[in-house]
């Protein structure tokens, strides 16, 4: 607002198009003119750069909600029987196919809980799987304050500037799909934005995005993919043979590659002991390589990129 920024809301976008130096948004309210656009409009948004990619079983629903602790001593009983303290977070995964996860969290007489799944894939949504929870836990009382909402799982839009119009956060698709968090990715894409703003040169964001976060985004989308497909027999070896070990879920949380160290030895040979899985991990490796080789060509000219675009969707198709 200092800096004469207008705030407007109930506005409903009904066109945007390119003019000589600017961008000119046509709403209910009339038509506005910027020299540069943004779309942050998200998921089910304006797509001012063109339809999503991806399809629904690229979408998580997921809720979020704090409820009140009904039975302070049967909410500690339930943290002992799953060997947790009560400072701990404990995580239910797989329970509705491969990618789902029921996540609950302790704090004085509150608990937290998250939830998310693909419906799209035949299992019950974020919200039944919270409601479902809460319903069992006889500890768990009425709702504070929450939420569910549609996230993109997708890699993110390869071409994410055409012109003065830039996308930005789940209307770019940027969620580390490994986990379905967006908000750390599109706080460092806002920046990345605002400072390609204040060059005067969109693009530059577009090539910033692509060569520090591009590759690693894909890559983890394809293992979001593999985990997608899993059975829970399947996700349990997994987990218990220390294929996907603390130091890959540390880096996927983190939101980085899994270290090579000594962990992805030990994984290695649990897979050996795992034929069937070691095939689709070997799989996964030689889609991320050719990946690689896509990403480390990203384009600084805007005439190259709807070239190398193809290759992104050719590469993770």
């Amino acid at each position: 607002m200092k800096r004469g920024a207008e705030l407007r809301g109930g506005e409903h976008v009904r066109a945007i198009r390119h003019e000589e130096h600017e961008v000119v948004v046509t709403t209910g309210s009339g038509e506005h003119h910027a020299r540069f656009v943004v779309d942050a409009s998200g998921l089910a948004g304006v797509e001012a750069l063109g339809k999503m990619h991806g399809s629904a079983r690229d979408v998580c629903a997921a809720a979020q909600e704090v409820r009140a602790i009904r039975d302070p001593s049967a909410a500690s009983e339930f943290f002992a029987r799953h060997g947790a303290d009560e400072s701990d977070v404990i995580v239910f995964t797989g329970i509705a196919g491969g990618y789902s996860i029921v996540n609950v969290r302790r704090q004085d007489d509150r608990v937290f809980v998250l939830t998310g799944s693909i419906p799209a894939d035949g299992h019950p949504s974020g919200k039944a799987l919270l409601d479902r929870f809460a319903a069992e836990q006889s500890w768990i009382g009425e709702r504070v304050f929450g939420g569910a909402r549609a996230i993109p799982l997708s890699y993110a839009r390869p071409i994410l500037v055409r012109g003065r119009i830039a996308a930005l956060g789940d209307a770019a698709s940027q969620v580390f799909s490994a986990h379905g968090s967006g908000t750390g990715a599109g706080l460092v894409a806002a920046r990345m934005l605002a400072d390609a703003v204040l060059a005067g040169d969109l693009l530059a964001y577009q090539h910033a995005w692509q060569r520090r976060w591009g590759l690693l985004f894909a890559s983890h989308d394809l293992f979001r993919r593999l985990s997608q497909s899993l059975a829970s027999d399947e996700l349990e070896t997994m987990i218990g043979e220390g294929i996907l070990g603390a130091p890959a879920v540390e880096a996927a949380l983190a939101q980085r590659f899994p270290p090579l160290d000594g962990s992805m030895l030990r994984a290695s040979r649990a897979l050996l002991r795992r034929p069937a899985l070691a095939r689709k991990m070997a799989a996964l490796a030689a889609r991320i390589a050719r990946l690689a080789a896509v990403y480390a060509g990203v384009p600084r000219d805007a005439d190259r990129q709807l070239a190398w675009a193809a290759r992104v969707h050719a590469a993770m198709a």
